[in-house]
């Protein structure tokens, strides 16, 4: 979960500078996030034969493909450098970075739980569960399209 703490905290740190870099504006980043968020598929239907076999020969799945990109994915960095870009004071980054470390506690906890959840709720549960978390980010993937879009043509607001 280190892995975690971390994505989120450089992104918080340094996101902004990094996309600049680039030449890339937050709002185009929101509407980029936004749009990877809508196109994200589920386990390794992303990752090539060559990226598992990888994975399973350096015993790096802690990082990739479970850290990097499941739960630190384009969603949650767009998100951060979003907020980061909000930030009005050095302490609402710092805020920012004391949040992945409890998200990254979060998660250890729930990935340590995760089979005496999945007992308890089922499989009906877990599929309802999938479908309003797929609702949930598919909402809040429009949501960054349309803030993205109206940072770049202010017209719309």
């Amino acid at each position: 979960m280190y892995s975690v703490f971390c994505v989120i905290a450089v992104t918080a740190l340094l996101g902004q500078q990094i996309i600049a870099f680039f030449g890339i504006s937050v709002g185009s980043f929101e509407v980029g996030g936004g749009i990877s968020m809508l196109n994200a598929q589920v386990g390794n239907a992303r990752s090539t034969p060559e990226e598992r076999m990888e994975a399973e020969e350096r015993n790096s799945i802690a990082v990739v493909p479970l850290a990097i990109p499941l739960l630190t994915g384009p969603g949650s960095i767009s998100t951060v450098i979003v907020y980061a870009a909000n930030a009005q004071h050095w302490y609402d980054r710092f805020g920012l970075v004391l949040l992945g470390g409890i998200i990254a506690a979060l998660c250890f906890g729930a990935l340590n739980l995760a089979e005496p959840i999945a007992r308890w709720i089922g499989c009906t549960g877990i599929d309802i569960d999938t479908r309003l978390m797929g609702l949930m980010s598919s909402a809040l993937a429009v949501e960054f399209i349309v803030n993205g879009l109206k940072a770049l043509m202010p017209s719309l607001k």
